[in-house]
């Protein structure tokens, strides 16, 4: 029986094959994980838009001309802190002002997310 071909595979191949699948799982959980801290990013970023956007709305319905030069403050949205700050200056034209707002988390202030630059105008020019 020593010239009888046996079926099947040999421990080498087998060693090679588990290699290669070892491989592609690392391959697949390292890009499961650079995605998951992107969508994390892209969710933080979002939602700091959606502040901004929030004070902005805020500031555009007050009264008061001219806007007060700097504003702060914090506020909470899905469940988080955030801390905004809102900076005027002047422009060309001494009927409008550029507004600055700047969002980011109340733990990292110093870690602006996202700014949103607008005009406004005098309400009575």
């Amino acid at each position: 029986m020593t010239g009888a071909k046996q079926a099947g595979f040999t421990l080498l191949e087998l060693m090679i094959a588990m290699a290669i699948f070892a491989l592609a799982g690392v391959a697949v959980m390292s890009s499961s994980s650079a995605h998951m801290r992107a969508m994390a990013t892209i969710e933080e970023q979002q939602l700091a838009a959606y502040v901004a956007e929030n004070e902005l709305q805020i500031a555009l319905q007050a009264t008061q001309w001219p806007p007060k030069a700097e504003q702060s403050g914090q506020t909470t949205l899905a469940q988080r802190q955030w801390t905004w700050k809102i900076r005027t200056k002047d422009t060309e034209d001494d009927n409008s002002k550029m507004l600055t707002i700047e969002v980011s988390p109340q733990q990292q202030p110093e870690r602006v997310l996202v700014t949103l630059t607008t005009f406004v105008s005098d309400p009575n020019a």
